[in-house]
């Protein structure tokens, strides 16, 4: 990730619906000292014809260099694009419980393939939630340090 200072330019913004029209994301793409830069929002984007911006950016496909958040000084306005894409996955410590008694109770019972299978259930659940976890805490970390990048001195 670098951090760029200076006046947007080129300004054009553009909004882009997936998943059926379910999520609606807000692009703006525009140019600082000849570099093209894009940004990709959950909310219209703030940024103008000539405000004077701090980015920080990532290469990107097709010379556009991705744009993870922004500090536009002229509005005094900030939005960053780090996103959890696993946010909300996971099982409740509760479930995993109610599937290993399950699993047990089934099996006792006599139909192994059943407790297995609820077995099977419970392990799966405390992977995913695993990595949920794992995810949610580098995406944080993520974020922090995006942060850390838009408020450093120029």
């Amino acid at each position: 990730m670098q951090r760029i200072d200076g006046v947007a330019q080129d300004v054009r913004h553009t909004v882009h619906v997936t998943h059926g029209g379910s999520q609606t994301d807000h692009l703006a793409l525009f140019e600082i000292g000849g570099t093209r830069l894009g940004f990709r929002g959950r909310a219209p984007v703030s940024i103008k014809e000539g405000d004077e911006l701090a980015v920080v950016c990532e290469p990107g496909d097709k010379g556009i260099h991705t744009v993870v958040a922004f500090h536009n000084r002229t509005l005094d306005v900030r939005d960053d694009d780090v996103r959890n894409e696993l946010q909300g996955i996971g099982c409740s410590r509760g479930f995993v419980v109610f599937m290993a008694v399950c699993a047990v109770l089934t099996a006792a019972g006599g139909n192994w393939i059943g407790g297995v299978a609820a077995l099977a259930v419970a392990v799966v659940a405390v992977l995913v939630t695993r990595r949920a976890r794992t995810v949610a805490s580098e995406t944080e970390e993520r974020a922090r340090e995006v942060h850390r990048l838009l408020d450093a001195n120029p």
